[in-house]
Formats: C-alpha cells, sequence, structure tokens
C-alpha cells in the first residue's frame, strides 16, 4: 500500500468537501486556553463553516455570550448554541444524550 501524504490545505479542502460542511461542531474545553482575538477567530470561522441551521456546541466553562454575535444561546441546552442568522426559522433544539462506558 502506497502512502499519500496531503498538505494542510489540502487536507482542509478534501474535508470540507467531502463532508459538505458540518451540522453541528463540537469544540468542548477548547476556547478556554486561547486569547480572546483567537476566539474570536475561531469561532468566526466556525460560523462560516455551519449551514444556517447548523449548531455550536462547548464545554461547561465555555460561552460565546458577549464575544460574538454569529451565535445565540437556546435555552434548556446549556453549552449548545445556534447561528443567529438561521433564528428566523423555528426549529426544534437538538436531542442530546449522553452514553457511558464505550457500549
Amino acid at each position: 500500500m502506497q502512502r499519500r501524504w496531503l498538505h494542510p490545505k489540502q487536507l482542509r479542502r478534501a474535508l470540507l468537501h467531502a463532508a459538505g460542511g458540518f451540522d453541528v461542531v463540537f469544540c468542548r474545553n477548547v476556547l478556554i486556553y486561547f486569547d480572546l482575538p483567537t476566539k474570536l477567530d475561531i469561532l468566526h470561522r466556525i460560523a462560516r463553516l455551519l449551514p444556517a441551521d447548523g449548531y455550536l456546541v462547548l464545554g461547561a466553562a465555555e460561552t460565546v455570550v458577549g464575544l460574538t454575535d454569529a451565535f445565540k444561546p437556546l435555552a434548556d441546552r446549556r453549552g449548545v448554541y445556534a447561528l443567529a442568522n438561521g433564528a428566523g426559522a423555528a426549529r426544534p433544539a437538538p436531542r442530546l444524550a449522553l452514553v457511558a462506558g464505550g457500549r
């Protein structure tokens, strides 16, 4: 089997085209390690990847409130945010379940 290495830009392009974008981005306990300009850059990049009805899921110690207007928190779904530009459409909040034990 021959190995083929992709340049990061090629890999990124291949992933985005193969996936057609992302409906949900899980970024749990990542943003807490970055300074404010880097957090804003990451959030704006994520917002560009999501469709109008996409979601962002953050860790318990993280929030986008007060950082960017690109996302709005979902009521009764701690750490789950919808794109603000998709706020006009009525849609149910995603159902999230915790699975423990790896089975």
